[in-house]
């Protein structure tokens, strides 16, 4: 079986994403596909175990925590939540 690492590249990826918004909206396991999106896009490599389990970081690979994880002292539950922005080059949206 063909793996991704095989056929795609972070240059892809971020070809792909170019001057696009994005939005991403789900639970713990979209959380996962979203950080593996970011992962990847930066260093051709999909996320570790333990930087999955790692949730409401300040930044990873890029983006930053804007409302929500560690910035609402939340840990669990079902009012946890988390908004990040990932950008390229350091754009910001206005």
């Amino acid at each position: 079986m063909t793996s991704p690492l095989d056929t795609l590249t972070a240059n892809d990826v971020r070809q792909l994403l170019n001057d696009k918004y994005v939005l991403i909206l789900g639970d713990s396991v979209v959380r996962g596909l979203y950080k593996d999106l970011v992962k990847f896009s930066h260093v051709d490599d999909f996320l570790s175990d333990e930087e999955l389990r790692v949730k409401g970081e300040k930044r990873f690979f890029g983006d930053r925590l804007i409302n929500g994880g560690v910035q609402k002292g939340l840990t669990n539950g079902i009012d946890y939540e988390e908004v990040r922005e990932h950008t390229s080059g350091g754009h910001r949206r206005t």
